[in-house]
């Protein structure tokens, strides 16, 4: 009598071991690349909010405490900060996050309504929004961009904000 004997092997063998570590590492590579791109858009959104926010604020203090309240920006943060007599005194800083700046990407070459865009970022004089008790704000454009994008504040003489987007060849309200 002869018995057919089948024989099973346990475990995996090593070609099957690398196949699935090559297939885990080009799914890991291709969800960083799409969080990275990700990643800069919700920080710049995050950084406009949060430019948003901060107008209001300082619109509020400035009426509520009845003296001249602003916003100074630099190209990686801004500064809250208000008026005494003669002295300006910091109220609070607001670092950007990594990789967002204030200012527009090489590729985008004229601001909001056809305009030159200042290399500062900003259309403010000194770089400074001021929000005064009585007589409203300073207008002005503020320019955020990310390496994947760039938007815009555009703030009206009541201190009421735009937001537009680059689209590509324009600038598009939000």
């Amino acid at each position: 009598e002869y018995k057919m004997r089948k024989e099973f092997k346990k475990g995996l063998t090593l070609l099957e071991v690398m196949v699935v570590i090559g297939i885990i590492g080009i799914i890991t590579t291709a969800s960083f690349i799409t969080l990275s791109k990700t990643g800069h858009k919700y920080k710049l959104r995050s950084s406009t909010i949060d430019l948003g926010q901060t107008i209001n604020y300082v619109r509020q203090y400035s009426l509520e405490k009845n003296r001249n309240y602003g916003i100074r920006f630099y190209s990686d943060s801004m500064t809250v900060f208000y008026t005494s007599g003669t002295d300006t005194i910091l109220d609070s800083g607001i670092k950007l996050p990594a990789h967002i700046k204030i200012g527009v990407n090489s590729e985008i070459t004229q601001g909001i309504g056809g305009t030159s865009i200042p290399t500062t970022g900003t259309t403010f004089a000194n770089n400074t929004f001021l929000s005064h008790p009585h007589s409203g704000v300073t207008p002005g454009i503020v320019y955020f961009s990310s390496p994947v994008e760039s938007r815009a504040y555009k703030i009206n003489k009541l201190g009421y904000a735009n937001l537009y987007q680059w689209g590509g060849g324009t600038w598009n309200e939000q």
